[in-house]
C-alpha cells in the first residue's frame, strides 16, 4: 500500500541539500523510496504493537486500543541502530594458516 507524498515537498527537501537542477525522475524515485520505507515502518510498528498487546493479554491486562507513538520511536531507533558492532579482536580464531602476515624474528649479532 504505497502512498504518494507531495512532489513539491520532496523537491523543497532536496533543495535544502542541493543547489542544482532536480529532474522529475529524481523526485519520483525519492518519493517511491520514502513511500516504501514509510509502509515498511508502519507495518513493523503495527506488528510490534500487536506483540505488545499479546504480552499484555498474557499478563491479564486489557489490550490497548490506541496505537502508541512510542512504538514508532523505539522502532526507528532499532531500525537505524541495527548494525552489528564488531570487535575484531573477539571474532573467529587465528592460527598460522589464517594469518595474512607472518612475523619474522631478526637476530642481530
Amino acid at each position: 500500500m504505497s502512498s504518494e507524498y507531495s512532489q513539491n515537498g520532496i523537491k523543497t527537501r532536496i533543495k535544502e541539500y542541493w543547489d542544482g537542477e532536480i529532474p522529475k525522475e529524481c523526485i519520483k524515485e525519492v518519493n517511491a523510496i520514502v513511500s516504501d520505507f514509510t509502509d515498511m515502518l508502519i507495518n513493523e510498528g503495527i506488528e510490534e504493537f500487536n506483540e505488545y498487546n499479546r504480552r499484555r493479554e498474557i499478563q491479564g491486562l486489557p489490550k490497548l486500543k490506541r496505537l502508541d507513538a512510542s512504538v514508532f520511536k523505539n522502532l526507528s531507533t532499532k531500525t537505524y541502530n541495527d548494525v552489528p558492532d564488531f570487535n575484531h579482536g573477539e571474532l573467529g580464531q587465528s592460527n598460522i594458516d589464517t594469518n595474512s602476515s607472518k612475523a619474522e624474528v631478526i637476530i642481530y649479532g
